[in-house]
């Protein structure tokens, strides 16, 4: 017997059309079928997609202690040449394809005479990662040497794209690239402000002020044994699965913060307007960068 979704009727097992109110039987079992594997394709291609996310964070944590633990001090200045090696590579390809394609050239033109601006960043942002593991009081240095980072690579960013913009005759990228140079200097004070917050919160939750005479309870030790990372790692910034409005990322940064989001997402706001929407994109990145945060339900 087929029982009508619509009515509850029961009708034969031959029937394809509900006797007491018309509604296809086999078409309504198909769609449940199609509805069913649609969900379960998608709970196993989530599992997967984890499994493989977990897989390649264990392999970058394994192979960043290893090169640390092999290269010591070193380490820094051989990545550096590595980097480096990679660079001129680019920039000889750049001007070997820049024969037929001016635009390539002047892009290879703009990047030669930065060469030794290129391995001084090389080695100071090398360095700020290798020492903000080793000395905690670099930690407090490194949001600063983040920032002026940033503001060379996004600098760069900008007169490429400004570059292929003039070359094509792309308007809008040209206007792209000479609004975010009015940004550069807002956006790394917003990066060097993001960057002492998280700094001071992981510093309050590492030694947190416990009343005198009275032993932590249970919970608060388990609590900070989750959150916290163990000595030589470092805290990881994940999508929120609990605070979530689209993706999880502004939820997410604010609970690395550890603030309000409704913070978070006002300064979100308040960028977007700024930069006349062109903030979505920069979203969708982080949505695309930032991995789910595995203690939450998805």
């Amino acid at each position: 017997m087929k029982t009508c979704p619509n009515c509850k009727t029961e009708n034969d097992d031959s029937a394809r059309f509900c006797t007491q109110c018309g509604t296809g039987l086999d078409q309504q079992q198909t769609t449940s079928n199609i509805d069913q594997n649609l969900k379960h394709f998608e709970e196993e291609a989530n599992k997967f997609g984890k499994k493989i996310e977990t897989m390649f964070d264990d392999a970058g944590k394994n192979i960043e202690t290893w090169y640390d633990r092999t290269f010591g001090p070193f380490g820094p200045v051989l990545s550096s040449i590595v980097a480096i090696i990679i660079l001129l590579l680019v920039l000889y390809l750049l001007e070997f394809l820049g024969a037929q394609r001016p635009w390539l050239l002047e892009i290879q033109q703009f990047l030669e005479p930065l060469l030794i601006i290129f391995i001084i960043i090389f080695l100071i942002s090398g360095y700020t990662n290798y020492l903000t593991k080793k000395i905690k009081f670099f930690r407090f240095v490194s949001p600063i040497i983040g920032a002026l980072v940033f503001i060379f690579w996004f600098w760069v960013a900008l007169e490429i794209i400004a570059i292929i913009g003039t070359a094509f005759n792309i308007s809008i990228l040209t206007s792209f690239s000479n609004l975010f140079e009015y940004l550069i200097i807002p956006i790394a004070l917003l990066i060097l402000i993001i960057g002492y917050v998280s700094i001071f919160t992981t510093y309050q939750k590492a030694y947190p002020k416990e009343p005198k005479d009275q032993p932590p309870s249970s919970k608060t030790t388990e609590t900070a044994s989750t959150q916290q990372p163990s000595e030589g790692e470092y805290k990881r910034l994940y999508r929120s699965g609990k605070d979530q409005m689209v993706g999880g990322v502004l939820g997410g940064i604010a609970e690395y913060l550890n603030v309000d989001p409704t913070i978070i997402r006002i300064l979100y706001v308040i960028l977007l307007f700024a930069s006349f929407g062109t903030m979505v994109l920069a979203y969708i990145v982080g949505w695309i960068l930032i991995p789910r945060n595995p203690a939450h339900h998805w």
